[in-house]
């Protein structure tokens, strides 16, 4: 299968996405988590409120990145460890891969 780009324009807005590749084997961090479980993770490995990156995100100097980053934190239904806004973001915050790692991790194991 072809792992290619694919390049739209959305309202004169570049969008780029690219399939999903499932991580496999058993030692890989949890990929996937409700927007509740990443904001307590967030919160119980780096002390990173909800309103901490409301913050980041208003100072993005982009107007569609920024918008972009709003709508895919105060919309979205899963954080996906490998989305570009979940990448983008955490590099605002400051995150690094083994943040990611850790935060993913600990957030499957919190019920809300």
């Amino acid at each position: 299968m072809s792992e290619q780009m694919i390049e739209r324009n959305i309202h004169g807005a570049i969008v780029r996405e690219w399939p999903l590749i499932e991580p496999q084997g058993p030692n890989l961090p949890m990929q996937v988590c409700s927007p509740a479980q990443g904001l307590v993770a967030l919160f119980a490995i780096k002390q990173i409120t909800e309103s901490d990156v409301n913050t980041t995100i208003a100072a993005i100097t982009d107007p569609v990145l920024r918008y972009t980053s709003q709508i895919a934190f105060a919309r979205a239904t899963e954080w996906r460890r490998d989305s570009v806004s979940i990448q983008q973001l955490s590099a605002l915050l400051g995150l690094t891969e083994s943040d990611l790692d850790a935060l993913f991790e600990f957030a499957a194991k919190v019920t809300v």
